[in-house]
């Protein structure tokens, strides 16, 4: 599986103040912001492009219908952040702390989350295209109405995920904790073609009421 890596210029401006920039622009380019504070700031329709982010605390905050291009976020808490509607191109999540963000109705293309804590995330109603989750800790996220087209989890937490709606066709969870996901009406096609190791089809089997008799 091929994702696109975000493409950054050579030189990045270091003094500027994100904060300070999100005020006054609603574009942002060619930046790297370190050890920002953004806690609890509402805005829309903010762009950022060629931008690196390290160490950055947005919680709480509402960052609607925010577009991110060509951006890489490290360390970052983003945790119970609305990220609702964005647009995300070319973008890496390096360990970074997504308990609860919202991403529901957003445009999600060549994209990584790389051993991030994201329980309860929800991806809800998105759209997302090359889409790559790397030992992420995905408890209880939210993946309903979503389209997950050449996506793929890889050693992965989904206990308790819920997957209503979403075809999952071809999706490969074998070396990933599937136990207790939820998914919507048992007779549709949403686990067809999903991808699972001997023990994990067991536990599938159950969600169906097939009993399994252990052998003695």
């Amino acid at each position: 599986m091929k994702i696109n890596k975000p493409v950054l210029p050579k030189v990045l401006q270091e003094d500027n103040s994100l904060l300070a920039l999100m005020n006054n622009d609603e574009e942002i380019l060619n930046n790297a912001f370190r050890n920002e504070l953004i806690d609890e700031y509402a805005k829309e329709h903010i762009s950022l492009e060629n931008c690196t982010l390290n160490n950055c605390n947005f919680m709480n905050s509402k960052l609607r219908k925010i577009q991110l291009c060509d951006v890489i976020l490290k360390n970052c808490n983003l945790s119970n952040i609305d990220l609702s509607e964005c647009n995300l191109c070319r973008v890496e999540f390096i360990e970074c702390k997504l308990t609860g963000t919202n991403f529901t109705k957003a445009r999600i293309n060549h994209v990584t989350f790389s051993h991030c804590k994201g329980d309860y995330i929800n991806l809800s109603t998105s759209k997302c295209n090359n889409l790559h989750f790397h030992e992420d800790d995905l408890e209880g996220g939210a993946f309903d109405s979503c389209t997950l087209s050449n996506t793929a989890f890889t050693n992965c937490k989904l206990i308790g995920a819920e997957f209503h709606r979403t075809a999952l066709k071809g999706i490969d969870f074998s070396d990933c904790n599937i136990s207790s996901i939820r998914v919507g009406n048992l007779s549709s096609s949403e686990l067809k073609g999903i991808v699972v190791s001997y023990q994990q089809a067991a536990d599938l089997a159950r969600l169906l009421g097939v009993v399994i008799k252990e052998e003695l």
